[in-house]
């Protein structure tokens, strides 16, 4: 099983390197590296830096895609076809995504935002009636 994440490297002031500013963050000045680790033993086994709108442009997949899922399927690459499992959270997580993933034989474990397309935002709205009301919401979603 795999984890992809993101990382923050605090920023010393000796670096080229593109610096972001993210307010929740522990160190919130830094560099911002999208991450995957083997989730058994915590082992980094990539990143990937951002870099600024103009190098970001130039990534693998990016002209496919959006930069959510070029990034997870940049991470998943060498694993397409094995059956391994990608756990992340939903800024790597969208209904595209996951139909990618499946499609290059890799499996997903993902939060899905209410407004990505495909989520089905019509059934989970009918089910809750109430304001702040909680519901679980089970469906079949057809992807592809």
């Amino acid at each position: 099983m795999l984890c992809a994440d993101e990382s923050m490297m605090s920023w010393a002031g000796a670096s080229e390197a593109h610096i972001s500013y993210i307010p929740r963050k522990p160190h919130p000045l830094g560099i911002q590296v999208k991450t995957i680790c083997d989730a058994r033993s915590g082992i980094w086994l990539d990143m990937d830096p951002v870099e600024g709108k103009e190098a970001d442009s130039k990534k693998e997949f990016l002209a496919d895609f959006e930069s959510t899922t070029s990034t997870t399927l940049r991470f998943a690459r060498r694993w397409f076809g094995s059956g391994k499992c990608i756990v992340a959270d939903a800024w790597f997580g969208s209904c595209r995504t996951a139909e990618e993933l499946r499609e290059n034989g890799v499996h997903c474990i993902m939060s899905v935002k209410l407004g990505h397309k495909g989520y089905p935002k019509k059934e989970l709205l009918e089910a809750c009636k109430e304001c702040e009301q909680v519901k679980t919401l089970k469906c079949q979603v057809q992807l592809g």
